[in-house]
């Protein structure tokens, strides 16, 4: 067990360093302000006729507050790649695996260390913006505000970052999927508005909208952003120092999984209930197209978390495997919870913190279907709702889990094939019966909800419900077989005969 916490000062020095030093960062400070200095001169005298310094420090303000994001999300997470991949290169992350240095304190070195100028960037143009705001009459709460919570932003990016990074493989440049989600950040906000909060895709575009004056949820709504990015970035940050002091272990072990689950599931009801609220926004009108209905958001939510569970309960599948060879575990949290208890509290944590969090969201699905149905009263929808997901969740875990300890069972374990037999069980019968119903004409038959995502979607969004009964007996009798079939190996692993040794 490493030191709790050492200063990361030391670290921070050598990645300064390495980057030239105070002298270097003094000339690009220089030379940035002289630059923009410049560049306003030369627009003042092209244009003295037709714009005003304050038209011209209100263009550039837009200029700098874009930038802000560019320098931030996408410069330092390159600089912080660079500096574990140049690490990596020369093994001295290695040498820091047997230094003294306490995980924490590596972690966070390189976390403020390695994009120091482009913090530096950033800080002169939160002065150089300040000084333009005021040229411009632009309101100085809203340009600090917008920094402060894209610097949020991006402390979280860099924390998942440093995570990717800090492994035994070769570090992976951020910048291609950064520049993806930055194009499909609208698409992303409008269909899994939950992933653009969990990623800070919300949280800085939003920012970027503050400091450009296009309009504000609001500083309660600002403090929630900024509080969620922090506490995403605090949870990358203790995978990070897992993955760090042993890359050799699953980092996102059965407790850091459920946390990451809870996260979600919040983010994604907060999510939900904040797209249909800036949507119907007079700034956000003509940026984000028609609002779809909850339900698809509700769907996508459920479906996603209990493809999210796939990570707990895989690692917590493979850290049991490896302590019963006797190789030592991290710590406590490599234990618990314990795997049969998981598979419990997962569905219970999808269902309970999704009825709690979004009750906003689903009571209008059950007061649809209720005035659609009037002899069925709101408590009877709604607990044939919850049980059905309820049911769903838990036999998806069961399948997960029973699928996970049949590939570990394998002399080279294969993800991929995991997860392409969940995709045949899951996606085959529904997308089966939706083709047999569309060539023949005909309404659907039980196997639309012989899968998890299909009984979701019929226990929220249809009137008939007979499929789902049958579609839930189906899914407890493939649940049950794959327990069986690794409960049988697992019994034969252990039996003397298959433990002897080959003649």
């Amino acid at each position: 067990m490493r030191e709790p916490f050492q200063s990361p000062a030391p670290l921070i020095y050598v990645q300064g360093h390495l980057q030239g030093g105070p002298r270097r960062f003094a000339a690009i400070a220089v030379a940035y302000v002289a630059i923009a200095g410049f560049a306003m001169a030369v627009a003042r005298r092209l244009t003295s006729s037709r714009l005003t310094w304050a038209d011209i420090a209100d263009g550039a303000l837009k200029t700098v507050a874009i930038s802000q994001g560019f320098i931030l999300i996408l410069v330092g997470s390159n600089m912080i790649y660079r500096a574990l991949f140049r690490d990596f290169q020369s093994r001295m992350i290695e040498s820091h695996r047997l230094s003294p240095m306490s995980n924490t304190s590596v972690v966070t070195g390189y976390l403020f260390g390695g994009p120091l100028q482009a913090l530096l960037l950033f800080g002169l143009n939160v002065l150089l913006g300040y000084a333009l705001g005021l040229i411009a009459q632009a309101p100085a709460k809203s340009w600090f505000g917008g920094n402060a919570l894209l610097l949020t932003g991006a402390v979280m990016i860099w924390s998942l970052t440093i995570f990717w990074g800090v492994g035994v493989g070769k570090p992976v440049s951020p910048v291609g999927p950064l520049i993806g989600l930055g194009f499909s950040a609208q698409l992303l906000f409008v269909f899994v508005p939950g992933m653009a909060l969990l990623f800070g895709v919300y949280g800085s575009s939003l920012a970027v909208w503050v400091m450009l004056g296009q309009g504000s949820p609001g500083p309660a709504a600002i403090a929630l952003v900024a509080a969620t990015n922090l506490v995403f970035a605090l949870f990358w940050l203790n995978a990070a120092c897992a993955r760090y002091r042993r890359p050799d272990l699953p980092a996102i072990n059965a407790l850091r999984g459920t946390v990451l689950l809870l996260m979600w599931l919040a983010a994604s009801t907060v999510g939900i209930r904040a797209y249909q609220q800036v949507a119907q926004t007079r700034a956000f009108a003509n940026v984000l197209p028609d609002v779809p209905e909850a339900l698809i958001h509700w769907l996508v939510s459920l479906g996603a978390s209990m493809l999210l569970a796939f990570i707990p309960l895989r690692n917590a599948v493979i850290l049991r495997n490896i302590a019963r060879q006797g190789t030592r575990l991290r710590d406590w949290s490599d234990r618990f919870p314990p795997l049969a208890m998981l598979v419990i509290l997962v569905p219970v944590l999808i269902c309970g913190v999704s009825a709690l969090l979004g009750v906003d969201v689903w009571r209008p699905m059950i007061d649809e279907y209720t005035w659609s149905l009037p002899e069925t009263t709101f408590n009877q929808a709604a607990l044939r709702a919850w049980s059905a997901t309820f049911l769903a969740c838990l036999f998806a875990c069961v399948t997960m889990t029973a699928l996970s300890i049949l590939e570990r069972r394998r002399r080279s374990p294969a993800l991929w094939m995991t997860i392409l037999i969940l995709m045949l069980i899951w996606m085959f019968p529904p997308a089966f019966d939706a083709g047999r119903a569309a060539l023949q004409r005909t309404s659907g038959t039980w196997l639309a909800g012989a899968s998890p995502f299909g009984t979701i979607k019929i226990a929220w969004s249809s009137s008939d419900r007979t499929a789902l009964i049958p579609g839930l007996i189906a899914q407890g009798a493939v649940a049950a077989l794959l327990l069986l079939l690794s409960g049988l190996g697992n019994r034969a692993a252990a039996s003397p005969v298959a433990a002897a040794p080959h003649a």
